[in-house]
């Protein structure tokens, strides 16, 4: 099961968590991680969290999104996760952000790294110069 409050299940604000495996590195082999939008902060960031047996047991969620909070509203949202092993065991999770949307709505592609099979990530950098935006047509 993966980890959400007492390790039980995921807080999720919809679609599943993403999983990928270590299937190469000789220094995390076999380990898996999982990415997803988690709300128990207030608003969706996306945490990441990783096993060393199979899924049997779970690491304690790390927050993967480096934005800060909007002042005085919810938001930013985070959405979307996607989390890929390369043969060197480096952990790449591209997402939705919101940071730059003040109406919460519009987003930008963010990836990040980590090095370290995990347990911390490079500062996100944006994929794409111009944001997209949800319009909801009634």
């Amino acid at each position: 099961m993966l980890p959400g409050p007492g390790t039980s299940s995921p807080i999720t604000t919809g679609g599943m968590p993403t999983l990928a495996v270590d299937s190469g590195s000789s220094r995390f082999k076999d380990r898996l991680y999982a990415v997803w939008a988690d709300r128990r902060s207030g608003r969706d960031e996306i945490l990441l969290a990783y096993s060393r047996n199979g899924g049997k047991g779970w690491s304690n969620p790390g927050v993967v999104s480096d934005d800060a909070p909007f002042r005085g509203t919810p938001g930013p949202d985070d959405f979307m996760p996607v989390v890929a092993v390369n043969k060197d065991g480096v952990v790449g999770v591209s997402w939705y952000d919101r940071r730059d949307s003040p109406d919460n709505l519009g987003w930008r592609v963010r990836f990040t790294a980590s090095l370290d099979g995990g347990e911390t990530f490079l500062p996100s950098a944006r994929c794409a110069g111009i944001p997209s935006v949800r319009r909801w047509n009634n």
